[in-house]
């Protein structure tokens, strides 16, 4: 814990540096392409919802408890 007053609320989070590769493929209205940092396989995506998506589930693979949760 920080503290007991609002700084509780301030608490500093450990701050991460990833660097992404994006490849994208446009197609008219379509988008579909691959995420990935190196580290794994890429995650492909398709449409302008998977990105994001791709996105998510490249970063959300940590061993450290999301901040929300502590």
């Amino acid at each position: 814990m920080c503290g007991h007053t609002w700084r509780r609320m301030l608490c500093r989070m450990s701050v991460k540096t990833r660097h992404i590769a994006i490849d994208v493929r446009l197609d008219g209205d379509e988008i579909s392409g691959r995420v990935g940092d190196g580290t794994d396989q890429a995650k492909t995506f398709q449409g302008w919802l998977g990105l994001p998506a791709a996105l998510d589930g490249l970063l959300g693979k940590t061993d450290e408890e999301p901040a929300a949760l502590r």
